[in-house]
């Protein structure tokens, strides 16, 4: 897992990627993943919304950022946080299948 966050950073500054979490905006090449609810709510106090809510380190995209990962037809928003590092994004999934499926490395930006 180390390896999968290490070449997300290195992909993210091959990108052209922020170099400081105080920029708004940014792209880079993401680990994505999908997670199915856990009777909480998000980090930001909401509950979260399949195909809405996304978790992110708050140091890399910060909470509120709309983002949109290629290959989904969603924007969704920066929501939620949990045991996340830089560069990999959790999406809210209906399903254990559809988040699974959902596991790859893949472009994204955020505004």
């Amino acid at each position: 897992m180390r390896r999968a966050l290490g070449l997300a950073c290195l992909f993210a500054a091959l990108w052209g990627h922020l170099s400081a979490s105080s920029v708004r905006a940014g792209k880079a090449v993401c680990f994505i993943t999908g997670y199915v609810g856990t009777g909480y709510r998000t980090a930001t106090g909401v509950w979260p919304q399949v195909h809405h809510t996304v978790a992110v380190d708050p140091a890399f995209i910060p909470y509120g950022a709309h983002v949109r990962i290629a290959g989904l037809p969603w924007t969704l928003r920066a929501e939620d946080t949990g045991a996340l590092g830089w560069g990999h994004l959790d999406v809210f999934m209906s399903s254990v299948g559809e988040a699974y499926a959902l596991t790859s490395y893949r472009a994204c930006h955020w505004w």
